[in-house]
């Protein structure tokens, strides 16, 4: 059976905390997927962010973002109490667009809770950490004052767990997968790096002389400039690729499927020099077949989508056409050009726009009028179509097209315009990663679960 989607991070849920967590908006999100016939709900990583939001920049892969963690959860095993969240959400409405200040406020909290932990539940969470070597190291390296930092951040990440868990499973219940996303790459200031400093090209001095990065693509024509260090292909190799496959093992082990993102430097990556521009830099040869294999046999051909669309060298797509993995398409390049989805192949995930493009209205609306009338035509519209209306049009199009999997932004089934984009890739600020779901715009997707229920049946989507 075709399946189909909504692209929402968790963070992007309304509620009373200052950012989306795991209660009863995730619920009530589910309810609504459920409800439309949507059988997949994809989210962006879920580890912890450096102070940017970005979830693609992270102190580790598996250290897992408290913020996602559901107070009243907390409150309900008496962990918290009723004041401290009327505390909490005093301090949410000051601090909702200023990631770092809700994280400092929030973490006094989670302080609180974890010492009010009784001994059995102590045992629980120290049993969770010290069976998986990664999350232990994190969690040492993210503790700064000995052994009650060490029990706070064990408990963070046990906490985590268990309420994703209980969401996890309300999803499998509906028969709803969940698509997670994994970073290629790690930080410089990251647990994996700090444990692992022979996996990654790095100077005497611990700096990496190259960097993260592509150059010019259709996000960006002067490239982009990430900044992670780089893997040691060679050192890798020696270990059969232990680091990497257990950061790719544990995101398995979260979502249903995962995305790697940047699949790309699997075969070849980009390499910029630390002090200069995307145009200066140039590939090396990735890890390659060897560790595809090895996720393949392992994990499972089906347990992965690439982000591979094709563009720089080094055979990525190949490699991922080989071993079964679903590539990208993204509907806003494709009409862009006059074309419609139709051309799409079935093993592909086919989305609207990732959360490194504008929403698919403000995408439109962007486009010279002259682009836009080829867009239009191509759906078969009236050549003086809106970009709302050429949108909808669009969304239909995804739907009807051959590929096993579509993926709609929230933001797009909402025809929101450029005020819903989640992120500007390359550029920090801006409102990077703020965007949220209010709570009359969940009323109106539950509104609207029963035409996008037609539309998916229409199309064979349930």
């Amino acid at each position: 059976m075709k399946k189909s989607g909504v692209l929402l991070h968790i963070s992007s849920l309304h509620g009373d905390y200052g950012c989306g967590n795991f209660g009863k908006e995730a619920y009530e999100f589910a309810d609504y997927l459920h409800d439309a016939g949507f059988t997949i709900w994809q989210v962006l990583p879920f580890n912890v962010p450096h102070k940017d939001a970005s979830p693609y920049s992270s102190v580790s892969t598996f250290a897992q973002n408290p913020l996602f963690i559901d107070p009243e959860q907390l409150a309900s095993r008496g962990l918290l109490t009723a004041n401290e969240l009327e505390e909490l959400r005093l301090a949410a409405k000051k601090f909702e667009k200023d990631y770092y200040s809700l994280s400092c406020d929030r973490e006094k909290y989670l302080r609180l809770a974890a010492s009010r932990l009784s001994k059995e539940e102590k045992k629980s969470v120290t049993e969770y950490v010290s069976s998986n070597k990664q999350i232990s190291n994190a969690c040492k390296y993210l503790s700064q004052n000995g052994e009650e930092d060490y029990l706070y951040y064990s408990f963070i990440q046990y906490e985590f767990a268990c309420q994703w868990d209980k969401l996890h499973k309300y999803l499998a219940e509906r028969s709803i997968e969940v698509i997670g996303d994994i970073p290629i790459y790690a930080d410089l200031h990251s647990s994996e790096v700090a444990y692992n400093p022979e996996c990654f090209l790095l100077s005497e001095d611990g700096e990496p002389e190259f960097v993260s990065g592509v150059p010019g693509d259709a996000f960006n024509d002067a490239g982009q400039k990430w900044g992670h260090p780089l893997y040691c292909t060679e050192a890798l190799k020696k270990q059969n690729y232990e680091l990497l496959f257990d950061r790719m093992k544990f995101a398995s082990s979260v979502y249903d499927l995962t995305r790697i993102d940047h699949f790309q430097a699997i075969a070849m990556f980009y390499c910029i020099p630390k002090d200069g521009h995307p145009r200066e830099g140039h590939w090396e040869r990735g890890v390659g077949e060897p560790f595809v294999k090895r996720l393949a046999d392992e994990i499972g051909r089906d347990r992965f989508i690439v982000e591979d669309f094709n563009c720089f060298p080094g055979g990525s797509h190949a490699l991922a056409e080989k071993y079964g993995f679903p590539d990208m398409n993204t509907l806003q390049f494709t009409l862009g050009v006059g074309k419609l989805p139709s051309i799409y192949p079935e093993n592909t995930v086919a989305y609207t726009g990732t959360h490194d493009n504008d929403t698919l209205v403000g995408y439109l609306t962007s486009l010279p009028a002259k682009r836009l009338r080829g867009a239009a035509k191509a759906l078969g519209l009236a050549t003086v179509a809106t970009p709302t209306e050429v949108a909808k049009a669009g969304i239909e199009a995804l739907l009807a097209c051959p590929a096993d999997r579509t993926v709609i932004q929230a933001q797009d089934l909402l025809l929101e315009g450029s005020e819903g984009r989640m992120n500007v890739p390359g550029i920090s600020g801006h409102g990077n990663w703020t965007y949220r779901i209010t709570k009359e715009k969940m009323q109106k997707l539950r509104t609207l679960a029963p035409s996008h229920r037609a539309l998916l049946k229409k199309h064979g989507r349930i």
